[in-house]
């Protein structure tokens, strides 16, 4: 695995609209101190990630998205 390749396309990701990435994983670790809510929020940050790693955008709405389930 090249590391410097894998640093380059993550660094990528998060320039395509590191905006949207701070909020999102800034509101993620405030609502993470709620106890009956880090494994659902722990599951939409987790989503997140899997959406930049397939270059799609992500919002704050994809952090509730496993309240649906």
């Amino acid at each position: 695995m090249d590391i410097g390749r894998l640093l380059n396309r993550s660094w990528e990701a998060f320039m395509r609209q590191p905006l949207n990435l701070i909020v999102f994983y800034l509101v993620g670790a405030l609502l993470m101190i709620v106890p009956f809510l880090n494994l659902v929020i722990m599951g939409g940050l987790i989503k997140g990630m899997i959406r930049v790693g397939r270059g799609e955008e992500v919002q704050i709405n994809d952090l509730f998205s496993e309240m649906d389930r």
